[in-house]
């Protein structure tokens, strides 16, 4: 075993170039390095949902409103996957992919008409109430219906009140003249 050097001070001064032989204990970001590898790849909490612009290390976890993302990718643009929600119990859909059935999180099967899914509340998530009751509209008169659209995980992300308005109607006469 060799002599090793220690250096601690702020992320943004640690060296480029790093020596194999240092220890670099970031004191701001709480980050340890030996050498050019890093030996601290916690959890970094975002202030907004990542995507393929949010600057990431590959194979660290990042939290962002009780959802946890894993960076897989740096290539072409930052890849990261939501593993898992605070909220999340045994059998709550993980993933919904278009063409797929939805799995569960033993990922064995896919859920069937006869399984129970259970929706994980994000955190901060508020309750809306229904305020449309039944309507019986006449003629040239209008109507509200509610549309809800959700993320790939099954979350609401907006409910939308839509305007249908019922066409007038006019009645002709025909005369038939024998």
């Amino acid at each position: 075993m060799g002599q090793v050097n220690f250096y601690a001070g702020l992320f943004a001064n640690l060296p480029a170039t790093r020596s194999e032989d240092t220890l670099y204990f970031c004191t701001d970001t709480h980050q340890i390095f030996k050498g050019a590898a890093e030996y601290t790849k916690g959890t970094k909490v975002l202030s907004a949902e990542p995507d393929s612009d949010t600057v990431g290390d590959l194979g660290r976890l990042y939290s962002y409103n009780g959802n946890l993302y894993l960076c897989t990718g740096i290539d072409d643009g930052y890849t990261y996957v939501r593993v898992a929600n605070i909220n999340d119990e045994g059998g709550t859909v993980t993933s919904i992919e278009v063409g797929e059935g939805l799995t569960t999180a033993s990922g064995s099967t896919s859920v069937t008409t006869t399984d129970t899914i259970k929706h994980a509340v994000a955190s901060g998530a508020s309750t809306y109430t229904d305020d449309i009751v039944n309507q019986t509209p006449a003629a040239g008169s209008t109507f509200e219906i509610e549309g809800v659209s959700t993320d790939k995980f099954g979350h609401v992300t907006a409910i939308n009140k839509h305007t249908v308005t019922v066409p007038s109607y006019s009645v002709c006469l025909l005369i038939a003249v024998t």
